[in-house]
């Protein structure tokens, strides 16, 4: 990664930007790959296909580049740091406990409440959404909803392991537009997501009122999914991840553990 000098450049100030970059990776025989998503000043040199360039790259070459960026001996660059693969996966689902002998498991009953009722047939377990039996032991968003706000208008992407697009209890609220598979370089983030952790949370946050299963925190609301997760990453593909179509999601959520 390197940054250049510019930090909210002008388009005629980033066109220059990117012309110094250019010349900053002709000098130092790399190809320059473009900024790092939607950061102005960032900007991502490789080696490219050449394996001499590649076997050029050694520690000691980086040590010494990095150097002569701090003593700003490269003009029009404040930083630059080599990409070091990093292990990025979800959190981990332990599996329930047997219960033991004499214990008391206190169940939800079903919703009787007469302002707060789903047709989605699991909704009346959902006890951390309205908990009938044990007041106040749930995360109190019945008035929210009663108050009309159910996320409507608002996107989510979910970093994750990837979301099941066509998953029957938010398929309605999927938003193909936000989202992407970083792993796979491509515009469709349900790659083996049937049953992954993105694909859970996508749920637990915007499954739809529609007789399926239950319903989200913020059932008006939509999700994009954004596959990262589940094996290496660097630095620059988390952020241009993070980045993603800012203009359309709203929401970033991360529970990677």
């Amino acid at each position: 990664g390197v940054r250049n000098s510019n930090r909210s450049p002008a388009p005629g100030m980033a066109a220059a930007a990117e012309v110094l970059v250019e010349e900053v990776a002709r000098g130092l025989g790399l190809r320059n790959e473009g900024r790092v998503g939607d950061l102005v000043d960032v900007f991502e040199l490789t080696t490219g296909p050449d394996p001499e360039t590649d076997h050029k790259v050694t520690a000691s070459w980086v040590a010494k580049l990095e150097l002569r960026v701090m003593e700003r001996e490269v003009p029009g660059v404040l930083w630059m740091e080599r990409q070091k693969p990093l292990v990025r996966e979800t959190r981990i689902i332990f599996e329930e406990e047997e219960e033991e002998e004499g214990a008391v498991l206190l169940l939800p009953q079903a919703d009787d409440s007469e302002t707060i009722s789903f047709p989605d047939p699991e909704f009346h377990k959902q006890w951390h959404l309205h908990n009938s039996v044990e007041s106040k032991h749930d995360i109190n968003v019945t008035g929210v909803w009663q108050a009309n706000i159910t996320g409507r208008g608002v996107l989510i992407a979910i970093l994750d392991d990837g979301v099941e697009s066509t998953n029957q209890d938010f398929a309605e609220n999927y938003n193909r537009a936000g989202s992407y598979d970083f792993r796979q370089e491509d515009k469709d983030p349900s790659h083996d997501a049937i049953g992954k952790h993105g694909t859970s949370c996508a749920g637990l946050i915007a499954a739809a009122t529609n007789n399926v299963c239950g319903v989200g925190v913020a059932y008006g609301a939509q999700v994009s999914g954004i596959r990262l997760l589940g094996g290496l990453v660097v630095d620059a593909t988390e952020a241009k991840a993070f980045l993603y179509k800012a203009h359309l999601n709203d929401i970033y959520s991360c529970s990677w553990g």
